[in-house]
Parts: C-alpha cells; sequence; structure tokens
C-alpha cells in the first residue's frame, strides 16, 4: 500500500474536496487518494452526478441525453465487471435513474439554466497557500442580468438551501475566483427546481481558504512519519457503518490482509495492474457466495 506521502505529493495541488475528505476522516482519504471506489453510488449520489453531467453538456451547447448515457454507460460497465449478485436489479436501477437524471437535468434547462450564459463549466480554479496550490471546482461560472455569478448545483428530495448555503462552499470558490457578483444555489428535486440567491461572502471564503491552509500544511507533515498517524489512527464514529471502506478499516485494525479486502470489495480506477488482480479475486469471490 502506498503512504499519504507518495499519494498526495504527487498529485498537488491539494483539492477543495480532499481536503473536507482527511478532515472527515484520514483513513479513508487515504484510500480515496490511491484510487479506490465503491462498484456501485448510493442512489441519490448517482441521480445527482448523472443530473450535473446532463446540465454541463447543455452549458456546453452538447446533448443532454447523450452525456447522461454516457454515464450511465460507464457505471453499467463496473456493475458489470463485478459481477455482483444483484448485478440485474443494480443495472435496472442505473438505468432508472439515468432516465430520472434527463428529466430533471431537462426540466432545470427550461426553467433556469437556460438564462445563464457559462464563461467556465467545470473548470478548476486556483490560489497559492503555504502548503501549495488548493483548487476548487465550481459548477459553473456564468453571466446573468449583466453580473458574473457563480452557480452551484444541488440535487435531492427536496433540498433546503440554507443548509447548502451554511457549508461556505460557493463562498470559498468565490474567494478563489474573485469578482463574482451573486452565488446562486440552483437546487433541483425529481420534483422540482428553484433557485436561492445571496451576495458572496468573501470573508467566509477566505477564513474557509486559510482552514484548509492547516489542513494541507497538517496532512503534508503528517506524510513524513512511515507510520503515519493519519493512515493508523482514523476518526472513529457512528458514521463507519455507512463508510464503503469498513471492511477494509477493519481488516487494518485486525492485522488482516487489508489490501485483499479492498480488492474484493471495491475498484481501483488507477490505470495500474491491480487492476487485473482485483477483477480476478472479485471473481473468485463471487464464485464462492452461495
Amino acid at each position: 500500500m502506498r503512504d499519504m506521502a507518495t499519494s498526495k505529493q504527487a498529485s498537488n495541488p491539494f483539492h477543495y474536496s480532499d481536503l473536507l475528505a482527511y478532515w472527515e476522516c484520514p483513513r479513508k482519504w487515504h484510500y480515496q487518494q490511491q484510487g479506490w471506489q465503491s462498484y456501485q453510488l448510493p442512489d441519490p449520489m448517482l441521480r445527482g452526478l448523472l443530473t450535473d453531467r446532463g446540465v454541463a453538456a447543455a452549458w456546453r451547447g452538447e446533448d443532454i441525453r447523450g452525456a447522461i448515457a454516457a454515464e450511465v454507460a460507464v457505471h453499467l460497465a463496473t456493475v458489470d465487471s463485478a459481477r455482483l449478485d444483484n448485478a440485474a436489479t443494480s443495472k435496472d436501477t442505473i438505468r432508472n435513474l439515468g432516465r430520472e437524471a434527463i428529466t430533471m437535468a431537462q426540466r432545470y434547462m427550461e426553467m433556469l439554466g437556460r438564462d445563464l450564459k457559462p464563461i467556465l463549466v467545470g473548470t478548476s480554479v486556483t490560489k497559492e497557500s503555504a502548503a501549495g496550490p488548493i483548487l476548487g471546482t465550481p459548477d459553473c461560472v456564468a453571466r446573468h442580468k449583466r453580473k458574473r455569478v457563480l452557480v452551484e448545483l444541488k440535487t435531492g428530495h427536496d433540498p433546503n438551501p440554507r443548509m447548502y448555503s451554511m457549508t461556505g462552499q460557493a463562498d470559498f470558490y468565490a474567494y478563489l475566483l474573485g469578482d463574482i457578483a451573486l452565488v446562486y444555489y440552483d437546487l433541483i428535486s425529481p420534483t422540482s427546481v428553484m433557485r436561492y440567491q445571496r451576495p458572496p461572502r468573501l470573508d467566509r471564503g477566505q477564513y474557509l481558504f486559510q482552514q484548509l491552509e492547516k489542513l494541507a500544511l497538517h496532512a503534508i507533515a503528517a506524510s513524513r512519519f512511515k507510520e503515519q498517524a493519519a493512515v493508523d489512527q482514523p476518526r472513529y464514529g457512528w458514521w463507519c457503518a455507512r463508510c464503503p471502506f469498513l471492511e477494509a478499516c477493519q481488516a487494518r485494525d485486525d492485522g488482516a490482509d487489508e489490501e485483499e479486502v479492498l480488492l474484493t470489495t471495491m475498484w481501483r480506477d488507477d490505470g495500474s495492474a491491480a487492476n487485473a488482480k482485483q477483477l480476478e479475486l472479485g471473481m473468485e469471490e463471487q464464485e464462492r457466495r452461495p
């Protein structure tokens, strides 16, 4: 297993979402940095991802259906490679989520999205810090009613706009970008579309940037140790029951073969030879199941 120094220092800049994951649980962050992923995302997360893909395609002048269909195909292929016991049901679910996402993306563009004049779509922006570049990727920067606005898409069943606004994510992006007049939280649910807007809170964005800078410095310092506390002392809590890395984490703590657990329960999108071994072990595991 690679240590955090190998995985993170080789892939600077530090990304906003990576740093928040590290804050949540250093060991989970460590696994994510190595490329380990669940075979299938939770339904709400996948629906949101597919919807985002469709809206981004529309902003770029591309076809919503084609973009979502391409993403659906990737997830169907992942289920096939995993040889899951419930593969047929999983694939039906993915297809249904794809159809829902097409409807949601089209409704959003008809009601809110078409009036935006995109400047940047899914484009990463960076700002230097004492720990190196810190990067963020806003969904869209656009012109709207002669103003430069930052747009963040949020999906779910009846999402609460104030809860999303409290995170400070858009304020962080606005601080990186500068010259943002308004922040739009565009909320897309299976039944409705709405917009919550406000001026950016640049002081909050700056504060969050400073906190992430400290977190990045801590991550670099932790990676200098061969047996680093960041990996060997995860942040345990009730949320562990929902973590996709629970089995691997327990194996590490028990002194068992952590990597074999990862190879049989996850997939690794890093282009390495480990993918072939992972698929082989995954197939063997499926054959052993009653």
